[in-house]
C-alpha cells in the first residue's frame, strides 16, 4: 500500500471536500496537476507560477514523489494570508519605525517590533537590503542589551507576535494602561512551543 505525505493530516480527498464545502479556499491546495512542469520551464518560473518560494516547490515535488506521482495528490499550503504576512512594499516601515521610538514606550528593540508587528527574520533582511530602515531600528536610540538577539528578537514570529497582541488586548480590556499592558513579563518571555 502506498504511503500518502500529505500535510495537515488530511488526504487529498478530505481536502478537496473542504474545499467544496467552503471551508478551505481554492487557493490553499496544491494539486499534483498544479505541480507539473511545462516543457522547458525551470524551477524559478514554476515557483513564481504558484507564488512561493523554490525551496516550497522542492519540498512539494519531494512530497508529491513520495506520495508515487499519485495523480490525486493534494497538499495544503502552508503559511496564512492575514494582515501579519508584511511585504516590504506594503508599507513605510521606517516611518512606522520612527513613530514607535518617538512614543518612548519601547525598552528594547523586542518592543518596537511587537508593535508595529515584524517578524526577526523581516527585521533582519530588511537591515540588510535597506539603509534606511537600518537606521530607523538599529540607530534609533532604543536599546539592545547584550544576547538580545537570542533570548528575544529571535522568536518574534507571526504566531508569537498574534499572542502577544491577543494578551495585550485582554490586559487593556481588564482595565490595566496599554503601556503596563505591552510591557508584562509573559508577553516579553512569549516563545513558541515545543
Amino acid at each position: 500500500m502506498r504511503k500518502r505525505y500529505l500535510d495537515d493530516d488530511h488526504d487529498a480527498d478530505q481536502l478537496r471536500q473542504l474545499v467544496a464545502e467552503g471551508k478551505l479556499p481554492a487557493s490553499a491546495i496544491v494539486t499534483g496537476e498544479q505541480l507539473l512542469m511545462k516543457p522547458g520551464q525551470t524551477l524559478a518560473e514554476k515557483a513564481r507560477e504558484l507564488g512561493v518560494t523554490t525551496q516550497t516547490l522542492r519540498h512539494w515535488h519531494l512530497e508529491h514523489k513520495g506520495s508515487g506521482y499519485d495523480p490525486d495528490y493534494a497538499i495544503r499550503r502552508a503559511g496564512h494570508d492575514n494582515w501579519l504576512k508584511n511585504k516590504w512594499r506594503s508599507k513605510d516601515w521606517p516611518a512606522l519605525i520612527h513613530a514607535e521610538t518617538a512614543r518612548r514606550h519601547a525598552r528594547h528593540i523586542g518592543d518596537v517590533l511587537f508593535a508595529v508587528g515584524l517578524t526577526a527574520a523581516n527585521a533582519q533582511i530588511w537591515s540588510q537590503r535597506h539603509q534606511n530602515f537600518e537606521a530607523a531600528l538599529w540607530k534609533s536610540g532604543v536599546p539592545y542589551p547584550k544576547q538580545h538577539w537570542r533570548d528575544v528578537v529571535r522568536w518574534l514570529t507571526h504566531g508569537t507576535i498574534e499572542r502577544y497582541r491577543a494578551l495585550k488586548s485582554e490586559y487593556a480590556a481588564s482595565g490595566m494602561d496599554a503601556v503596563t499592558a505591552a510591557h508584562r513579563r509573559e508577553l516579553i518571555g512569549l516563545r513558541p512551543k515545543r
